[in-house]
């Protein structure tokens, strides 16, 4: 660590290397942050609980005016003049990263703080598979502040984190992330609420089963039949590219596709009301004899949202149920039948480029066209 103060303003450097971190080596039994949760330190463990709970009671609280008085130079640490007086800049380099037996990689994180912006730029981590690059920066000012953040996961094998879980399980797969947004806004708080940008992400898991996600949209008579039946139907992906602009996160395209059934989501999260509409409705493969697919939504605040079948499904899907062997025939000779690998949507690259104008087939939208 280096703290030079021979320029206009001072400047700290800090660089930190590891050669292995072995994340099995951290293990923190009951410890818990939360002030009254188990893990009290080896000094308060030593006395009795009695003791403790008076000595606590003894200690002078703040009073009203110097808990305001705090929090006010807790913001004023973080304003754009003391940000300004100081340039700092710490690299963090590990070399080697264990959990047990899986090697997760290495990594490089160079924070830095110049001329009252401070950045992430970049992180970078070769991770099982492929790799993860993120950047993050941030102005606070007192009229606005600007902030953006770009980030790319490109084949990181989840696997790893499956068998942290259960150690003999053979699930795994790709994820993938994709992200560039921006904003300016007039505190931290509105940064989300004034962005613009994308997110992205896409998955394709290996060894996992659809399982009851199925019998969501699939011939529920014959799913219950066919429990045993070693062909068992797969999740193909998970694919999501949403759109943010202004505060407003809308899909260009969200799915997740199974050997039998593709659910689509539609919807709009709003930033700035703080509120989630999202509903959620399955599609069958191929159309099918006494199928539910039940739409479900969910609706509300942030802090107080509801989950529950969309107003009018079930007695559209009682509809659907009831008169499925007079249309379910005529839909098989006229409709397109969707890939039973979800190649379609599987395939669907992620980013700023080529953002879908339409849904996906199955989701109420014709052939995939681009933009």
């Amino acid at each position: 660590m280096l703290i030079d103060n021979t320029g206009s303003r001072p400047k700290a450097t800090i660089a930190l290397n590891a050669k292995t971190v072995q994340l099995n080596d951290f293990d923190l039994g009951d410890w818990s942050p939360k002030e009254g949760d188990s893990g009290a330190t080896d000094t308060q463990a030593a006395k009795p609980e009695e003791e403790v709970s008076k000595k606590a009671a003894e200690q002078p609280r703040p009073t009203a005016e110097e808990s305001a008085v705090g929090e006010e130079d807790f913001a004023e640490l973080f304003s754009p003049e003391v940000l300004a007086k100081i340039n700092a800049e710490m690299k963090v380099t590990v070399e080697e990263v264990l959990s047990g037996t899986d090697k997760l990689g290495s990594g490089l994180l160079t924070a830095t703080l110049k001329e009252g912006r401070f950045s992430l730029d970049p992180v970078k981590l070769n991770i099982p598979g492929g790799a993860f690059q993120f950047v993050m920066s941030v102005k606070p000012g007192r009229d606005a502040s600007e902030a953006s953040v770009r980030a790319v996961m490109e084949n990181f094998d989840f696997g790893v984190l499956a068998r942290r879980a259960k150690p003999d399980t053979d699930m795994g797969g790709t994820l993938n992330l994709n992200v560039d947004l921006k904003s300016n806004a007039k505190n931290l708080d509105e940064l989300l609420a004034n962005g613009n940008g994308y997110f992205d992400f896409s998955g394709q898991p290996v060894n996992l089963n659809a399982g009851i996600i199925d019998l969501w949209a699939v011939n529920v008579i014959a799913a219950i039949a066919a429990k045993g039946d070693e062909k068992k139907s797969k999740i193909n992906c998970l694919v999501g590219r949403w759109t943010m602009k202004d505060g407003l996160l809308t899909p260009d395209a969200m799915v997740i596709d199974t050997s039998r059934i593709r659910i689509c989501v539609k919807g709009q999260v709003n930033f700035k009301k703080e509120q989630i509409n999202i509903t959620s409705a399955p599609a069958a493969k191929k159309p099918e004899y006494f199928s539910l697919a039940t739409p479900i939504g969910v609706h509300g605040k942030f802090t107080d949202f509801e989950m529950g079948i969309e107003p009018g499904g079930i007695l559209g899907t009682a509809v659907t149920f009831l008169t499925s062997p007079v249309i379910t025939p005529m839909r098989r000779m006229v409709g397109e039948k969707l890939p039973e690998d979800g190649s379609d949507v599987c395939s669907m690259a992620i980013g700023p480029n080529d953002r879908p104008t339409e849904p996906p087939l199955g989701c109420g939208g014709g052939r995939k066209k681009t933009k």
